[in-house]
């Protein structure tokens, strides 16, 4: 708050009211706040805190529609399905608008604090916590455009992840990898390398003991892809471990060559130049490739290079 002499009024900073941190007994009184609001706000402010922060109008309506709250009445008549209807479903979390708890801000709904956020988090067990996340993560899935799948890739697989545990059949586990390797991919092709790490660590856990045996494709390519990002983010313990596995289990030497690769790599730049040189000559004789009984002076190399 501070005194304007240009308009001789006072003013605040609502950026930095926002930033502002809570205290932990002041996020305890928002969580009571919540308990205070209607049936329905309550279940549509859990069903955000779900997703974030933020959640744009699209997406939530999506999930209302797929969403029941088990507190709503509702009639026994067939609902109508026009955008009037829809859009009135929004009116749900008024009360929580008019509290100060949320904020509409054009297509998209926030938590006015991050405390508010995991406040209403918080009002959930474990259990029903995980439960809705899976709700949420296979109503966007079967909902959605494959084109607008793809743009809440990420928002799906971290709501499947996040549910997990509700996903014990091995078919489904097996789907759920597969989509945090398509995640994986895209967040590498962004170059969030630290996230795709993530998406792919995570995608080999969800794996089967025998997962080299019955789904020797997707375990060969979520190895050799988690490899190649640990190289971008530089943390080359994993890559030696990683590449083992993939040495070990691969039905093909050309199945390999994609570890070796980042593995030659990972060691040029840890400026193991002579163990790269090694590795690298050894992949070529392996391919029939024949090289030189010497290799050439590195000083003529040099004279070369700088010709």
């Amino acid at each position: 708050l501070f005194f304007s002499l240009q308009s001789n009024t006072w003013q605040w900073d609502s950026k930095a009211i926002d930033a502002k941190e809570i205290p932990d007994d002041v996020g305890l009184m928002m969580s009571k706040k919540t308990l205070q609001l209607p049936a329905e706000c309550q279940f549509g402010m859990k069903l955000l805190a779900c997703l974030g922060s933020k959640c744009d109008k699209s997406t939530l309506r999506l999930l209302m529609m797929c969403q029941k709250c088990p507190h709503k009445e509702r009639s026994l008549k067939k609902r109508k399905q026009d955008a009037d209807e829809i859009n009135n479903e929004f009116s749900i979390f008024d009360p929580a608008i008019d509290e100060g708890l949320l904020k509409e801000e054009r297509s998209s709904y926030i938590f006015a604090h991050d405390q508010i956020q995991h406040g209403a988090y918080s009002l959930m067990l474990e259990n029903e916590r995980a439960r809705l996340h899976h709700q949420i993560g296979h109503s966007i899935l079967e909902k959605m455009s494959d084109d607008h799948v793809n743009d809440l890739l990420f928002t799906a697989v971290d709501q499947l992840n996040r549910g997990e545990i509700f996903m014990k059949e091995e078919p489904g586990r097996m789907e759920l990898a597969k989509l945090n390797l398509k995640a994986g991919e895209k967040a590498m092709s962004l170059a969030t390398f630290l996230s795709s790490a993530s998406y792919l660590e995570r995608g080999i856990s969800l794996l089967c003991d025998d997962h080299w045996e019955e789904y020797y494709d997707l375990s060969l390519h979520l190895y050799s892809l988690y490899a190649e990002v640990e190289y971008c983010n530089g943390r080359f313990h994993n890559i030696s471990l990683t590449v083992k596995s993939i040495f070990a289990h691969a039905k093909v030497y050309r199945d390999k060559l994609r570890a070796y690769a980042t593995l030659i790599k990972a060691l040029v730049a840890q400026y193991k130049l002579q163990d790269a040189t090694d590795m690298g000559f050894g992949v070529l004789s392996q391919l029939g490739v024949q090289r030189q009984s010497s290799l050439p002076d590195t000083s003529a190399v040099l004279r070369d290079l700088m010709a």
